[in-house]
């Protein structure tokens, strides 16, 4: 999210966004929108600086400004500037000075009083917030067409071959939704980064398989001093170890590619498959809560006997 802000930012000429009419600093409506920086709260009446950035609008609205419920609550509406400055019929618009009255006041732009927290906000903050919320649309979507989804590919040589393999596969079973992945600077998401996170998962994911063969079958996990190297199983005189899915570790023996370019293919692989699996309308924020909560299983596998590498 912050590569594809700061991408945007630098296209845009800094913190203005110019096509949607904002004059304030996106960066600092940012740090406001997500970490409630400087947004002081007001209760019974009262500014409360000690409470400043512990109720940012995310926290309610959701990160992508899509809306969201907070402890219960009803829930809270879609806040994105294309959604506040373009109502339903019969509906007002929200300018800069419907916004403000909004985040101190609590009233909406038709008058309706809002169930929500009331914030001390300035002139210029109220400017910072409404030029980041004109910048969520292309933030969430960045990287996305009607042909195609363009990911930002890994910078190391062997791990960019084997996403990039994966890749090929996906592509071949259809892509997402006729949508065909690409490489791109100005991608979705960063797979690179997305890739890195998944991977300090795996080793853990790899012992919670082995726990599973273990309680199933009989299997008992060898030490290993390096995460890197197989996780070895032994039950008798049999031998097993736990590494990528079949199709990833198939793909790293015909291509002469190591164990741990095979296990950047099935994450690869497994971060696609949840691509597809998130619909057609997609929304990046949306999509990395849902890789941040994905199970690794389905790219491991247990090889008995001489199916190692």
């Amino acid at each position: 999210m912050r590569l594809a802000f700061a991408v945007l930012l630098a296209a845009t000429g800094g913190g203005a966004v110019a096509e949607t009419g904002a004059t304030g600093d996106a960066a600092q409506g940012r740090a406001i929108f997500h970490d409630g920086a400087g947004l002081v709260p007001i209760v019974a009446g009262r500014a409360l600086p000690r409470m400043e950035g512990r109720m940012p609008c995310a926290g309610c609205h959701g990160s992508d400004g899509q809306g969201g419920t907070e402890g219960g609550a009803g829930r809270a509406p879609a806040i994105r500037w294309s959604v506040l400055s373009n109502p339903p019929a019969g509906g007002v618009a929200y300018d800069a000075a419907a916004l403000g009255k909004a985040i101190r006041e609590g009233i909406a732009a038709d008058g309706r009083t809002l169930q929500m927290p009331h914030f001390d906000v300035s002139d210029s903050q109220v400017g910072d917030i409404r030029a980041y919320l004109g910048m969520l649309d292309q933030i969430e979507t960045q990287g996305i067409s009607g042909e195609s989804i363009a990911l930002i590919l890994p910078a190391p040589q062997s791990a960019a071959q084997a996403a990039g393999a994966a890749i090929s596969a996906f592509n071949a079973e259809g892509g997402s939704y006729g949508r065909r992945v690409i490489a791109g600077q100005e991608g979705f998401v960063d797979l690179g980064s997305l890739l890195g996170d998944l991977r300090g998962r795996l080793s853990a994911a790899e012992e919670d398989q082995a726990r599973s063969a273990s309680e199933v079958s009989g299997w008992q996990a060898l030490p290993r001093d390096d995460p890197k190297a197989p996780l070895q199983l032994r039950r008798g005189d049999a031998r097993a170890f736990v590494g990528p899915a079949p199709p990833s570790l198939n793909w790293a023996l015909a291509n002469g590619a190591d164990l741990e370019a095979a296990r950047i293919h099935a994450l690869t692989a497994l971060i696609l498959q949840e691509l597809r699996l998130s619909g057609r309308n997609l929304g990046r924020s949306a999509f990395l809560e849902r890789i941040g909560k994905l199970d690794l299983a389905p790219a491991l596998a247990i090889y008995e006997n001489d199916a190692g590498p």
